[in-house]
């Protein structure tokens, strides 16, 4: 069964930073002009992780290496590989705009801050902060550690998500609130 592959995969991997939310597959990409060489499929999957956990460990490519997605354009992608990330992206983005899907991309612990500079990150334009914090509280998903984090000025309190607590969905688009 190909589904639960990716996840046994990140399993046996023990990696902290990935979570079942996080994970899921994108699409199937299939055709004779995918690739010169002939016809290929490939099952795509994307992965949310922190970004503390966001080091490359690919010694078989020596210039492997994170991008920002906005510098992709610059870059000679392999195939139809471009289409592929831009499915990924397109995905995202519309989870992003519906849940507090970035919350996934941050460290155990993070300040309001870093899940607003996460979430306009991905949807690549800025947000309304207040909007974001109201969504924050009504998911009932995240505790206060008790903990600050110098951040500027001022310390910021320092949150974790609740044990046990699941994804929640919003009805309204963060943008147009």
């Amino acid at each position: 069964m190909i589904q639960p592959a990716p996840r046994r995969y990140v399993s046996s991997r023990k990696k902290p930073g990935f979570h079942r939310h996080g994970l899921e597959q994108l699409d199937t990409f299939s055709g004779p002009d995918r690739d010169p060489r002939g016809w290929s499929l490939t099952i795509a999957w994307f992965a949310l992780i922190s970004w503390v956990e966001c080091q490359p460990h690919i010694a078989s490519v020596s210039d492997a290496r994170w991008v920002p997605v906005a510098q992709l354009d610059s870059y000679s992608l392999a195939f139809d590989h471009q289409k592929i990330i831009d499915a990924g992206l397109h995905r995202l983005r519309q989870k992003t705009m519906y849940s507090l899907l970035p919350v996934y991309c941050l460290p155990e612990t993070f300040t309001h801050g870093q899940l607003l500079e996460a979430t306009e990150i991905i949807l690549g334009q800025p947000i309304q902060r207040k909007s974001l914090i109201r969504r924050f509280e009504a998911s009932g998903m995240f505790e206060e550690t008790g903990e600050t984090a110098a951040t500027g000025a001022r310390k910021a309190r320092l949150w974790r998500r609740k044990p046990g607590v699941d994804f929640h969905l919003f009805s309204r688009n963060l943008l147009t609130d």
